[in-house]
């Protein structure tokens, strides 16, 4: 099949909803917007030997690019409502691009989303994710707005079982969890909107929780520091048993991929209790982050950085 019919046969959304004035199929997808609501817009790319294996099978290729890319969505608050996939593949292989197909038809119908068109090329496999969400004016979550005395508190199931998996993939014990955080990783949407007007800032856990916290301390308005307690910090099951502890929280707090939400929120905010409590945020002359009384530093707690 070329790239027309491949894309007629795998890749329209059936049934678009009447917000959708255009969809697939014309030069650009035109819809409506909600009136009083402001649209979040966010792009991600997942590439083939970057991240994720060479070879991966098309419809996990798809799950863990699509749920990468709800998940900014939920670190800014808002309601999922669109998507659009530019796609290359090094073959064009029609039963890798069907499975890819069926997976997001499957994942629009679970978040209830719509996919409004996109791209198909040849050449080295990837996905660039475009997705679009709304919020009521002026209620979406920034970076921005964290305080001296607000609580640094983790929304999801764990940190670290995703950078596991990596030691799977290169030989370590199978941990089916581990695998699970790595391809299925939850986009935490429910906790971004019940955060919305709550949280002081918020981002999502994806180059690692240290890195994601140094990036709310850049943008925060005044200098301040972050003290972390280690026995906080939600490990996942069975890494201790195979690293121990403290190769283990490292991976917690540098891995990345957990896609949970590290959200800042005034003290005694009973949302905090709804999370993992890692720490306070107080004034400091510089931004920093102490983990239990010591000042992190050093390559060893960096987390990923496309650039290396």
């Amino acid at each position: 099949m070329n790239e027309f019919e491949l894309i007629q046969r795998y890749l329209v959304q059936p049934n678009p909803p009447e917000s959708v004035r255009v969809g697939n199929g014309d030069d650009c997808a035109v819809f409506a917007v909600n009136p009083g609501y402001e649209l979040c817009i966010s792009i991600d790319a997942t590439i083939a030997g970057r991240h994720v294996p060479l070879v991966t099978p098309g419809a996990l290729f798809a799950e863990r690019a699509l749920r990468r890319a709800l998940s900014d969505l939920a670190a800014c608050g808002a309601t999922p409502k669109y998507l659009l996939i530019s796609l290359t593949s090094d073959d064009f292989e029609p039963t890798w691009i069907g499975h890819f197909g069926e997976t997001v038809h499957r994942f629009c119908a679970d978040w209830q989303m719509t996919l409004l068109g996109g791209d198909l090329s040849r050449g080295p496999t990837a996905a660039h994710i475009t997705v679009l969400g709304e919020v009521p004016a002026g209620q979406a979550i920034r970076r921005g707005g964290a305080r001296a005395g607000d609580q640094i508190v983790f929304f999801g199931p764990d940190c670290g079982g995703a950078r596991a998996y990596l030691e799977v993939l290169a030989g370590h014990q199978d941990v089916a969890l581990w695998q699970a955080r790595y391809w299925y990783p939850e986009p935490q949407i429910r906790c971004g909107l019940q955060l919305r007007g709550q949280a002081t800032a918020c981002i999502d856990v994806s180059d690692g929780l240290l890195q994601d916290l140094q990036h709310l301390l850049e943008a925060a308005s005044e200098p301040l520091r972050a003290a972390l307690s280690g026995a906080h910090v939600p490990l996942c099951a069975g890494l201790v048993e195979a690293f121990g502890r403290d190769q283990a929280l490292q991976m917690a707090l540098t891995g990345g991929d957990d896609y949970g939400l590290l959200a800042t929120l005034p003290d005694q905010h009973p949302m905090i209790a709804q999370g993992h409590w890692l720490g306070q945020l107080t004034s400091a002359d510089s931004p920093h982050i102490e983990l239990d009384g010591e000042l992190l530093s050093g390559p060893e707690w960096a987390g990923w950085d496309h650039s290396r």
